[in-house]
């Protein structure tokens, strides 16, 4: 292919650095961010049980000093006003004291004096198994689903107090409720972390602003330059920028540009080469090689002219698109094109910033828009191209080919649209449709396989067969022989070699009507 022929941007090609380094950035301090946030939490549980745990540590040395004090006194009272006054704790489920028989004989519940433990208070009873085989020591765990903390201490009654060894020893038992305190601890870590959360996502935004601002003004830089490079006379010059964004495809029309005037600029120097080779050769015919001198350097300078027209030219596709276009975000026009404007028939870009598109949109299409949004916003994928209707400001309808893909804006991800005027096209297609309906030529159209897909009135009066009766048959049952019998190896040779005998030339042959009269018919084909 030409070098001067326009690179189209590879959409093949790996994405480049500018999205793989953001991408690992952002995946790497969410990842750690999560894994803090997992311990973080993990913590604060651990912190909030060994809190607890030595908190009933202390309460049960100082509780299991005063009641063995009192039953010292043989004070049984005040051993019951001790353990009633423990129903006062914030978190505290039972606190209860009982004799060597398991038998109730103190608690923060009156409910429960007097009655076996292991009725009154069922989850106590396997604690109390731990708490004997310790003796003097006192036993504290957590529950298996870390809910609740049981604590079980040993009182001795007052026939024991010369005589440790012997197994009269009550036991002071009590469960505490982690749950709450659980909560709160998480609760307040919770609002930590969403401000750990909110930072590091203001962090994250601004490194992608910087990160993002310093990968453009690097490929702009380059851009300039080239430019700078070409301005000054050096067509070698090259931008030579990869990808599929704008800026990519401003240097790659760059670079095709270059191509062409160098290319131009070559041919340019070799045509003054052979032209003062001629000159010197033919200094007698001097008035002959003057004019045809004058003719070259009118060529010249009209392909100098058709070069800088075709710069123009490449400057405005890239500065202005033919096809409307408009951002929206959350549904809300944010941007629009001069082609927008155009297309609904507006003052200026105002009257459509700011509103709603299905302001102009007709309601017809407001359910098909509002499920490819969704689609759009969900997948990320590119709608393909619709047919649509919107709203001019003059009160005529535009039917236009709709087409939307996801970009990143300021304010978070928006939907570009682009818009295609088709009414035009649909109103030459509609003018044919009614000339190859009305003609009084028979119009007949085939596909690959030679079978009739089109077959007008006039075609229908001539033959005398019928649509219906035609589409989809092969067309040799239109012609006489040997036509009939020939066109399908034509078919075939055409189909292997390319080569066209009939197309493009009018000729005289024999076709064969509904009743199997043949008769001639000058036929073209294209």
């Amino acid at each position: 292919m030409d070098a001067a022929v326009a690179r189209q941007p590879d959409t093949n090609s790996p994405r480049p650095i500018r999205f793989w380094l953001p991408l690992i950035l952002g995946v790497a301090g969410f990842a750690g961010l999560v894994g803090f946030t997992v311990f973080d939490l993990d913590q604060t549980v651990r912190r909030v049980e060994e809190r607890a745990r030595a908190d009933v540590a202390v309460k049960m040395s100082n509780l299991q000093g005063a009641i063995t004090f009192r039953l010292r006194q043989q004070d049984m009272p005040g051993v019951q006003n001790v353990i009633a006054n423990q129903g006062f704790h914030e978190y505290s489920k039972h606190v209860l004291f009982i004799d060597k028989q398991e038998k109730i004989i103190a608690a923060t519940r009156l409910a429960l004096l007097g009655q076996p433990l292991a009725s009154a208070v069922p989850e106590l009873g396997g604690q109390l198994a731990g708490c004997k085989g310790n003796r003097w020591r006192g036993v504290i765990q957590i529950s298996a689903d870390r809910t609740s903390l049981f604590a079980c201490y040993p009182a001795a009654f007052p026939n024991d107090v010369s005589d440790l060894a012997r197994e009269a020893t009550g036991y002071i038992l009590s469960t505490h409720d982690l749950s709450r305190p659980k909560n709160t601890a998480k609760a307040e870590a919770s609002r930590r972390l969403v401000l750990v959360w909110l930072l590091f996502g203001a962090g994250f935004c601004a490194l992608l602003f910087f990160l993002r601002h310093a990968l453009a003004r690097q490929r702009i830089g380059k851009i300039v330059g080239t430019t700078a490079a070409l301005a000054a006379g050096n067509l070698e010059a090259r931008v030579g920028l990869t990808g599929r964004d704008e800026l990519a495809s401003i240097g790659q029309a760059m670079d095709s540009m270059a191509a062409r005037l160098q290319a131009a600029a070559r041919a340019l120097n070799e045509s003054r080469d052979q032209m003062e080779l001629r000159v010197e050769e033919r200094t007698a015919e001097l008035k002959k090689a003057n004019k045809h001198l004058e003719r070259e350097i009118a060529a010249r300078l009209q392909s100098e002219q058709s070069l800088r027209e075709s710069e123009e030219r490449y400057r405005r596709l890239i500065d202005l698109s033919p096809d409307a276009a408009f951002v929206s975000l959350s549904g809300t026009i944010v941007y629009v094109n001069a082609a927008m404007v155009c297309l609904l028939a507006a003052a200026d870009d105002h009257a459509l910033l700011g509103r709603s598109l299905f302001d102009l949109l007709h309601p017809d299409c407001h359910e098909t828009v509002r499920g490819r949004m969704r689609q759009l916003s969900q997948t990320g994928q590119q709608n393909p191209p619709l047919l649509q209707k919107w709203l001019r400001f003059d009160g005529a309808i535009a039917e236009v080919e709709a087409a939307a893909a996801r970009i990143p804006w300021a304010e978070g991800r928006a939907n570009l649209v682009m818009l295609r005027d088709v009414s035009e096209v649909q109103k030459r297609e509609a003018w044919l449709q009614g000339l190859i309906e009305t003609t009084q030529d028979a119009v007949i159209s085939i596909d690959r396989e030679a079978r009739v897909v089109m077959f007008n009135p006039a075609a229908e009066k001539i033959f005398g067969y019928s649509k219906a009766e035609v589409e989809g048959q092969k067309v040799n049952m239109l012609m006489g022989e040997p036509y009939a019998s020939e066109h399908d190896a034509y078919i075939t040779r055409y189909k292997r070699t390319g080569e066209a005998r009939a197309i493009g030339k009018t000729r005289t042959v024999v076709g064969r009507r509904k009743g199997g009269e043949d008769f001639p018919i000058e036929l073209s084909v294209t």
